[in-house]
């Protein structure tokens, strides 16, 4: 059983439910049982961007340093909507980001999702500590 199915189990359980929460919450819920969760949107989101961003005829590799100017511009958006509180600029904001990355990456021959599963490898079985709503890993802490 994954991490994320354990994690919904417990809060099942924890709400009084034996099965998973995907039946009430298919929105939400991202265990591996819940086909909405499985559901095409993100590959088809990615998809047209990357299409997208080929007709505007930026993958190309020559362009990935005036890429990644573009996503540290969003990323500060990203900063600006948090210290104003703005929601909505905030969700546009990370779309932003992710979009711009997603250009990078193609523009470099990679795969966002690929780039995603390599930086979930990495950090999924490691060990620290949130302090003051940072996480420190271990080797970090010494």
């Amino acid at each position: 059983m994954s991490y994320i199915d354990k994690l919904n189990k417990k809060y099942s359980e924890m709400f009084g439910q034996i099965k998973c929460s995907c039946d009430l919450y298919a929105d939400f819920c991202r265990c591996t049982n819940n086909n909405n969760f499985k559901n095409q949107k993100m590959t088809d989101l990615i998809s047209k961007v990357a299409v997208w961003a080929k007709e505007k005829g930026l993958i190309k590799e020559e362009n990935s340093s005036k890429q990644f100017c573009k996503v540290a511009e969003e990323v500060g958006e990203v900063a600006a909507a948090l210290a104003r509180g703005d929601k909505e600029m905030l969700k546009d904001g990370i779309g932003d980001v992710v979009v711009t990355l997603i250009i990078l990456a193609e523009q470099q021959g990679l795969n966002i999702t690929e780039c995603l599963d390599a930086a979930w490898q990495e950090i999924k079985d490691r060990k620290g500590k949130t302090i003051n709503g940072a996480f420190i890993k271990e080797e970090d802490l010494a």
